[in-house]
């Protein structure tokens, strides 16, 4: 493919990851743009079409000097690590990157309270909501790496189980589902997949505590 448009290098650097070097001979920034996208999506295409293959592309900016292409693979390739936050299968461009960096990761610890509340007096609409505000924070965590933005949301996962355990509510039934979660965690590639598992653990945890607070 890249023989076909004249330009470009393809370095194999492990079975799952390729490096691709495209070089222009202009310095209009939306030709080079346009030609990327291009270029990238037929990629795509074919790996998909013709292999079964799907892939994630992190582009980096574009580097005017050979001595800095190690910096700037560096730069593509934690985009393409982003794929955690942002979803597989796709181009990650660097303000597609940009978007999701702008703020530091926060702790969830000393937020939590308001959700706990809702949690203890059962009130199911206010508890999805201070959920949702806890998944806003962690996914502020994506500038931090995606091993810190697991541990937020193991973060939130432990504040729950503290919860349990505080109200008493603990056997073995409910430690094998949290384990389940968690060992899924750092083994799961999509942040969107962790969280919906995370909520779905919650939601079925939420409806077994109201229905014991009813008894």
């Amino acid at each position: 493919m890249l023989t076909e448009v004249g330009t470009g290098a393809v370095i194999s650097c492990n079975p799952y990851e390729y490096v691709v070097l495209l070089s222009f001979r202009t310095s209009s920034l939306i030709y080079v743009r346009q030609s990327i996208s291009q270029i990238l999506d037929q990629i795509i295409f074919v790996l998909r079409e013709y292999t079964n293959l799907q892939v994630t592309i992190g582009v980096s900016e574009l580097c005017e000097e050979l001595k800095h292409i190690p910096e700037f693979y560096l730069q593509a390739r934690k985009n393409a690590d982003l794929r955690f936050v942002i979803n597989k299968h796709r181009i990650i461009y660097p303000e597609d990157a940009r978007h999701f960096l702008k703020q530091s990761g926060e702790t969830l610890i000393g937020k939590e309270q308001t959700l706990l509340d809702a949690l203890k007096e059962g009130k199911e609409q206010s508890v999805l909501q201070e959920l949702d505000k806890m998944f806003t924070l962690i996914k502020r965590s994506a500038s931090m790496g995606n091993e810190v933005l697991r541990a937020r949301y193991m973060e939130l996962l432990m504040i729950l189980v503290k919860f349990m355990y505080d109200n008493g509510f603990v056997n073995s039934q409910e430690i094998k589902r949290i384990e389940d979660v968690y060992q899924m965690a750092w083994q799961i590639d999509s942040a969107e997949r962790l969280q919906t598992r995370i909520q779905t653990w919650f939601y079925s945890f939420f409806k077994r505590w109201i229905s014991r607070r009813v008894r």
